[in-house]
């Protein structure tokens, strides 16, 4: 729950892009913490895994936030915007983590 409400205050104070930003973050310290998070045995590889998380952990939040169901949430993912803004959120975080700790392309 802890993440949710870490979402739902970036989302209300600077956006949804920043709310995504941060639980980019947060995800991948729970999960170094947690790897037990990702998935692995329902995704062809890892990085399919991860996709699945964000998408998994995005829909469950808005599904808490706005108190709808799974299906509405979901339809709230695939919409255009929130996709571009996801976009958005993914290329800003991957820069701050090149800008911190070298990483490659």
């Amino acid at each position: 729950m802890s993440l949710f409400y870490e979402m739902q205050d970036a989302e209300e104070k600077t956006g949804r892009i920043d709310m995504m930003v941060r639980m980019l973050g947060l995800l991948i310290a729970m999960t170094d913490a947690q790897p037990e998070l990702l998935d692995s045995q329902n995704a062809e590889n890892e990085v399919m895994a991860v996709q699945n998380l964000v998408e998994n952990t995005l829909i469950a939040y808005r599904s808490w936030a706005d108190d709808i169901d799974q299906e509405a949430a979901e339809h709230w993912f695939h919409r255009p915007e929130v996709q571009t803004d996801f976009k958005t959120a993914w290329v800003s975080f991957r820069e701050a983590l090149k800008i911190l700790w070298d990483v490659p392309e």
